[in-house]
């Protein structure tokens, strides 16, 4: 879902018993869902990822981009709730713009056609830059890097049944073939279980 009012939509239509969320999203909708985590998605062993702030080398502080435009992917709740904690107060939400991009890489391109004045992307995303268009990734560079996010979890809903079943199953997914293309459409290569599962 791209926005957290169509999740919310479906949820209330559907009465799903489980779903695959974005962790930022589950740590703010936990209470309201009151879902409990049963997996947490890995990516070869590792539980989290980081996303860095990409600028024009021409800006070199967080000042410096006091009212201007920030691109960042949607991860179901505002993507400037995901940097606040990483920006000094005196640069939050009243002073940047967060323009929405369905990608990273889109977020970074916009960055170098100058339609905004900074990034919020994964370190692949700003390598995968260099091969398409050099000349923007020399004109780039990181001003900070993000605190660490973990990837997506496998939550459970008050209403669902035998989930311990359901994660026994997801825990024993391989990442070949047509389920490797699915794992990574979430940046993950398998499952691991939560503290509170078995």
């Amino acid at each position: 879902f791209v926005t957290s009012k169509d999740f919310q939509e479906s949820v209330n239509r559907l009465k799903p018993e489980f779903a695959l969320v974005n962790s930022s999203y589950f740590n703010s909708m936990e209470k309201e869902y009151n879902w409990k985590p049963i997996l947490a998605g890995h990516n070869n062993g590792s539980k989290s990822y980081s996303k860095i702030l990409v600028v024009k080398k021409q800006t070199t502080s967080l000042s410096q981009l006091l009212n201007k435009s920030i691109a960042a992917v949607s991860v179901g709740i505002s993507p400037i709730s995901y940097i606040n904690s990483d920006i000094p107060q005196d640069i939050l939400i009243k002073s940047i713009f967060v323009v929405s991009v369905s990608k990273d890489i889109d977020g970074v391109m916009a960055l170098g056609f100058d339609q905004v004045q900074g990034a919020i992307v994964t370190q692949s995303s700003f390598n995968k830059l260099k091969e398409i268009n050099m000349e923007i990734y020399k004109e780039l560079n990181i001003l900070m890097e993000l605190s660490p996010v973990e990837y997506p979890k496998f939550a459970a809903f008050p209403n669902a049944s035998i989930p311990e079943k359901i994660a026994e199953v997801l825990k024993k997914i391989e990442h070949k073939n047509e389920l490797k293309l699915i794992l990574m459409f979430f940046g993950i290569t398998g499952f691991t279980y939560e503290e509170s599962m078995p």
